[in-house]
């Protein structure tokens, strides 16, 4: 079982709009997006993604997760082509794309994402943009981990349940280590 620490929402927009689509809401074109993702560590890095589509005004489908691995300093790109793939796979078929690509890791990554639209025969814009990890809230642990409850009591009187990641630490030699959490308000 892997735990991920990290998530990125990447933006993705892929394919054609033309004269004839009234319902999107973007300026006529062919849109790309490329997501450069970099292990900057010095080992191997497993990392999972999937695919989330928006539509307008009503959730659309979430594919599911898709394991990967970087070794050392080693880059990979997730593009339109195989978005429109993993789409194809759930028999979602749809000429324009737009949602997210979530990325979950245990380490920090570089990911960045490049967004080209060709209005012409030529490039019309481009944009890149570093993509920055959240700390995400819900349990990131998705085969068989369950997520704790920590009750905070204050000295004031008062308490509440806080829901969170299992927490594990461990020494250099593997041995568990208790931990006090003190919250100052």
């Amino acid at each position: 079982m892997e735990c991920f620490n990290y998530q990125y929402a990447v933006k993705l927009i892929c394919g054609r709009v033309g004269r004839r689509d009234p319902e999107v809401v973007v300026a006529r074109g062919t849109y790309f997006t490329s997501i450069n993702i970099h292990n900057p560590t010095d080992g191997i890095v497993p990392f999972q993604y999937k695919v989330a589509i928006a539509l307008p005004s009503k959730p659309g489908p979430v594919s599911d997760f898709f394991d990967r691995r970087l070794g050392e300093d080693e880059a990979l790109e997730i593009d339109c082509p195989e978005i429109e793939d993993i789409l194809k796979e759930m028999q979602f078929i749809t000429k324009f794309a737009k949602g997210f690509i979530v990325i979950e890791s245990d380490v920090d990554l570089d990911v960045v994402a490049v967004y080209t639209v060709k209005g012409g025969h030529t490039a019309s814009a481009l944009h890149m943009e570093r993509v920055r990890p959240r700390r995400p809230v819900k349990n990131l642990c998705h085969v068989g981990a369950s997520a704790s409850t920590m009750e905070v009591i204050f000295s004031a009187g008062g308490h509440f349940d806080l829901r969170h990641a299992p927490i594990t630490f461990s020494d250099k030699l593997g041995g568990e280590t208790s931990v006090i959490l003190y919250i100052t308000i």
